[in-house]
């Protein structure tokens, strides 16, 4: 990853214990990389793509399901009153709203499922952060978005991943966070999901507004 330039990027923050002093050595970590390349994102992104697959998926076997009542329905308006077509049209309407909501619900627990494991995992690096900084002998350490030049040497995020690697784990035993439940897919061709997905797209279900 370039370094950025952003101001408003921000770093881990977390205190040594004694101020930082003119002169002190400066060592830079990749926030990003530090999480996704270490066992505990690697597994939250495995899990994050299944759960994707696995709503989009769902919402497919929905659209399928309700499109075919939504034609179902329209080919039976010539043999209905306009007064039991509506109520039938009216009853339609309102179930493909409830599930549009269901859905969505599901894919906003997906982006908040991240969210928590990675700030979970932010909580738990902070002190093993400390300790490489202190064995390094270095006292301050930046988010390589806020700087704008450094030499790589000064770069600690690979000997972090292999610390944070040692002592954490994957980080599934401490798991709070919980995912929707959902449907395995009908097979396994689905197409993979983004990298860091932040939960799919709203369910494009039909509407068919009939008067």
């Amino acid at each position: 990853m370039t370094p950025a330039t952003a101001p408003l990027a921000q770093p881990l923050g977390f205190s040594l214990g004694q101020p930082a002093q003119p002169g002190s050595e400066i060592r830079t970590i990749d926030q990003e990389r530090l999480f996704f390349n270490s066992r505990f994102g690697q597994r939250v992104r495995d899990q994050i793509i299944e759960a994707s697959r696995a709503l989009e998926a769902e919402n497919q076997r929905l659209l399928d399901d309700l499109s075919e009542r939504e034609a179902e329905l329209t080919a039976l308006r010539p043999t209905l009153s306009p007064e039991a077509f509506r109520t039938q049209a009216d009853a339609f309407n309102e179930e493909v709203g409830v599930i549009r909501d269901q859905q969505e619900r599901k894919s906003r627990q997906i982006g908040q499922f991240q969210e928590a494991e990675q700030g979970r995992f932010y909580d738990l690096v902070v002190p093993l952060l400390d300790t490489l900084l202190q064995d390094v002998g270095a006292r301050v350490l930046l988010d390589t978005r806020v700087v704008l030049l450094s030499d790589e040497d000064v770069d600690l995020t690979d000997q972090a991943i292999e610390r944070i690697d040692a002592t954490l784990g994957d980080g599934a035993d401490g798991v709070i966070a919980t995912l929707p439940d959902l449907g395995a897919p009908d097979d396994e061709s689905t197409p993979p999901a983004p990298r860091a997905p932040e939960g799919s797209a709203p369910l494009e279900l039909p509407s068919p507004g009939l008067e």
